[in-house]
This record gives structure tokens, C-alpha cells and sequence, in this order.
């Protein structure tokens, strides 16, 4: 079989968690790299609306959901990425 050492069942849902909370805030937060865009030429065009309105309303249902089962992992990147949304 494959050896690896046992790492303790809350150590390793941490890691995971914490590694997919930075990954999706990498993800929710790359539009934003257009705001420099829009705000030098003063226009919205470069922003997709479909795109911010799914990024809002899913990350906002994953949060209350996150809240619900009193889960950090979930809650919390998606409340950010939900917020980050808001601000596109």
C-alpha cells in the first residue's frame, strides 16, 4: 500500500479548508483586477453583469448556508466573495 504518515482528522480539515478558502477568494477577487480599468477610463463596460450577479447570488446562498451549519470554512470566504461581488 501507499505510506503516509496519519495526520489527525481536525489538522487535515483545516489544511483543506484553509487551502480551498484561499483558492476561492483568488478566484472571487480576480475581477476586481478590472476596477484600475474602470476607474481610469470611467466606464463599466469591462465588467461582466452576468458574471458579478451569479458571483453574488451564489456565493451569498454558499454563506447563509455556511451560517446555517455553522460551518467557517464555508461562511466566511463566501460572505468576503459575496461582498467582493457587491463591489464589482
Amino acid at each position: 500500500g501507499f505510506a503516509s504518515p496519519q495526520i489527525p482528522e481536525q489538522l487535515r480539515d483545516n489544511l483543506v479548508g484553509f487551502t480551498a478558502t484561499m483558492v476561492s477568494l483568488l478566484l472571487f477577487s480576480s475581477p476586481l483586477s478590472t476596477m484600475t480599468t474602470v476607474i481610469r477610463v470611467k466606464s463599466a463596460a469591462s465588467i461582466s453583469l452576468p458574471f458579478a450577479l451569479i458571483q453574488l447570488l451564489c456565493c451569498s446562498l454558499w454563506s447563509l448556508y455556511g451560517f446555517a451549519i455553522h460551518d467557517v470554512f464555508l461562511a466566511a470566504p463566501n460572505g468576503l466573495a459575496a461582498t467582493l461581488g457587491v463591489l464589482q
